[in-house]
């Protein structure tokens, strides 16, 4: 994808939202659709940082890595081990 394409189908999903996708070429489509997943991510970081401010202020003993997902912790274990 070319940068005048990439402008063309932001300028395109600013005012249309997710139904340009539908007017883009197949290319240009499956670039801004991965666009928009990853802006649709949540900060992992972020979140875990709040349950753990949370724990805090209500008492409760919480770490980082209590608050990771069990996917995560997992893919962590096999690196260790590796």
């Amino acid at each position: 994808m070319t940068p005048i394409q990439y402008k063309a189908a932001r300028r395109l999903l600013r005012e249309n939202g997710r139904c340009a996708l539908r007017w883009m070429t197949e290319p240009v489509r499956q670039g801004m659709e991965k666009v928009l997943d990853m802006q649709a991510r949540q900060d992992d970081l972020k979140e875990r940082a709040h349950i753990v401010q949370w724990c805090n202020q209500q008492g409760i003993t919480c770490t980082p890595v209590q608050t990771g997902s069990l996917e995560r912790l997992q893919r962590w274990q096999q690196k260790r081990k590796a």
